[in-house]
């Protein structure tokens, strides 16, 4: 009996002394380092240089295109845009850039919207540029324009051209230059909604690349170098633009692998609801249409196709069309053109159609819709890896 309260006695004292440790332990002051911080949460801060840096050394293949024949801006080539000219007493638009009142301008200012396939299918951002006239250069400043905002909850990024912050969780890229040339201002805004509900640090990591954007607006000496894979887009595109291609292939991986039965079609949807891919798994008959149809295009036959949805499931053809197609990296590009009885030209479009055989299996993958040919680069990427891997993963 007084070995067993012995026991008693010492198991007790054991826990007192494993309860002081624990309690000393809660109690020791711990300091962290801010890259430990930003590693275990999302409350990420100012943007560092180093991360600037790394954003603004990243591949962004450009093109040049002119505005209202007067501005040449340099946009990226995936990028379509579309200009309209603003009357001053117009304030749908633009009120206010700074302390500049858009609404009291003597002469009309330009708004262009640019857009690719990830803000044309998700509208997972908006992008638009201003363009005014302006003899003051001292007119606009990032002061003033961070003042008209009122109440910001972070900014990440600022210099005398630029910003970076959020407000009400919508975050937001401003950019400015000033061209001597035409005596004007050109002003650049991207906007991610508070409504799409990503991770903090890929949203900044997108405003960081759009900031690349618009800093390379007035840059006409720069050096073009194209994507040349999938693993290429990968590595220089925002996270979040990546990160949405890939759930959608994830879907359709599945698809491929296991659940789409022969003469079946699926279109996944992004988080935003759309749909901007289709995997079809095909019957040899309508295989065979297709490729029909591509040799129709190329002797410039089509218009004796009998039908006119021969092949409707893989592409749905109109014998009173004109087409093009041409082949890439293992897709067929057609081009398709659509034109009123007066010879104008009222609809127009690429369709991106990639052949996979998977144990024996046919099944072509495609873009939704026709899409402009801009577009058509990333969509050959992608479709050239997943029909070789079965997967979008990087291996």
């Amino acid at each position: 009996m007084g070995i067993i309260n012995n026991l008693n006695l010492k198991n007790t004292s054991l826990l007192y002394f494993a309860l002081l440790c624990l309690f000393a332990s809660s109690c020791k002051r711990i300091v962290k380092t801010d890259g430990e911080e930003t590693a275990e949460s999302d409350n990420i801060e100012a943007v560092s240089d180093a991360q600037l840096q790394k954003v603004m050394a990243m591949k962004l293949p450009l093109k040049t295109v002119t505005i209202d024949k007067i501005y040449n801006l340099t946009i990226p080539q995936s990028a379509n845009f579309e200009v309209s000219k603003v009357e001053p007493n117009d304030e749908t638009k633009i009120g206010k850039i700074g302390n500049v009142d858009l609404t009291k301008l003597a002469e009309p200012y330009l708004y262009v919207t640019l857009n690719n396939t990830f803000t044309r299918h998700d509208e997972l951002y908006n992008e638009y540029i201003v363009i005014f006239k302006e003899n003051d250069t001292k007119k606009v400043s990032i002061k003033e324009i961070k003042e008209s905002y009122g109440e910001i909850n972070f900014v990440y990024f600022e210099d005398d051209n630029s910003l970076v912050f959020d407000q009400g969780d919508s975050f937001c890229t401003i950019h400015f230059d000033y061209d001597e040339a035409n005596k004007s201002y050109i002003f650049y805004k991207s906007e991610m909604s508070w409504s799409k509900k990503y991770p903090k640090k890929q949203k900044v990591d997108l405003c960081l690349h759009l900031l690349k954007q618009a800093k390379n607006l007035t840059n006409h000496s720069y050096t073009n170098i194209p994507f040349k894979s999938w693993d290429d887009y990968v590595k220089n595109i925002p996270v979040i633009e990546t990160e949405l291609v890939n759930g959608v292939f994830k879907k359709l991986e599945k698809e491929l692998k296991i659940f789409l039965g022969e003469d079946e079609k699926v279109s996944p949807r992004t988080p935003g609801n759309y749909t901007f891919v289709s995997l079809y798994r095909a019957t040899k008959p309508k295989e065979q249409n297709f490729y029909k149809f591509v040799d129709a295009v190329k002797t410039n036959q089509v218009s004796q196709i009998s039908g006119y949805d021969f092949g409707s499931e893989i592409y749905s053809i109109n014998r009173e069309a004109d087409y093009q197609v041409k082949q890439q990296e293992g897709s067929y590009l057609i081009d398709f053109s659509s034109k009123r009885y007066s010879g104008e030209i009222f609809k127009s479009g690429v369709t991106v159609i990639c052949p996979i055989n998977y144990k024996n299996k046919s099944f072509f993958i495609q873009t939704a819709d026709e899409v402009p040919a801009s577009d058509t680069d990333i969509y050959v990427k992608m479709f050239s890896y997943f029909s070789k891997n079965y997967t979008l993963d990087i291996k």
